[in-house]
Parts: structure tokens; C-alpha cells; sequence
């Protein structure tokens, strides 16, 4: 995904693609989602 920063609720955001929680729930794939170049990921 591109960067295009996003400033929202006084955080910035790499870009505004997400992952919503319930993807990992576990809490331990992480840090291979986080390579894929999400803006934000919600774990749990």
C-alpha cells in the first residue's frame, strides 16, 4: 500500500488501510501483518 499519511484523533498513519481486529486474535502474527504495510492493525 502507498503512503499517504492521515492525521485522525491526534495519532498519524502511515495510510488509512487498516486491519480490523478479529484477523488475530491471538495476538501472534503481528509483526509479518505489520510488513505488509498496513496503516494500523487492531489485534484481538
Amino acid at each position: 500500500v502507498p503512503d499517504k499519511p492521515l492525521h485522525a484523533f491526534g495519532l498519524r498513519f502511515k495510510n488509512p488501510v487498516g486491519l480490523a481486529a478479529g484477523y488475530d486474535k491471538d495476538g501472534i502474527g503481528w509483526r509479518g501483518l505489520a510488513l505488509l504495510g498496513f496503516g494500523h492493525i487492531e489485534i484481538g
